[in-house]
């Protein structure tokens, strides 16, 4: 999960930026789901592909990035395009014992990096 802060919608300036391998998937009211696909590697070419959700927290300028998938989707893919286009986002980690337990089955269902 990455917390981005920014006062316009991050679905739609991330899908007016015309990202090569970014498409929105579906929209409803504050909840967007993306697809993004990028080829890393030069002598070894792989390609990452992910879904991921962006949802704005209440009706604040904070905004929540969320995705099942690899690390390398993340550490690679995501974290990178999120921050070509937000210079300051935060990939909050669960420290406190009842945010641990609430991240534990995500983490040990999908790998997820940013639980613990």
């Amino acid at each position: 999960m990455i917390a981005v802060d920014s006062p316009t919608s991050v679905a739609e300036t991330l899908e007016a930026r015309g990202y090569v391998g970014l498409r929105l998937l579906s929209s409803h009211g504050t909840l967007a789901t993306f697809s993004y696909s990028k080829t890393i590697g030069k002598r070894k070419p792989r390609r990452l592909l992910s879904e991921f959700v962006v949802a704005q927290w209440k009706d604040t300028q904070v905004y929540f990035v969320a995705c099942c998938s690899s690390p390398a989707f993340v550490r690679e893919a995501l974290g990178p395009l999120l921050e070509r286009t937000y210079s300051k986002s935060s990939a909050p980690s669960c420290r406190s014992p009842k945010l641990r337990s609430w991240c534990g089955p995500f983490r040990n269902a999908s790998n997820l990096t940013y639980c613990g």
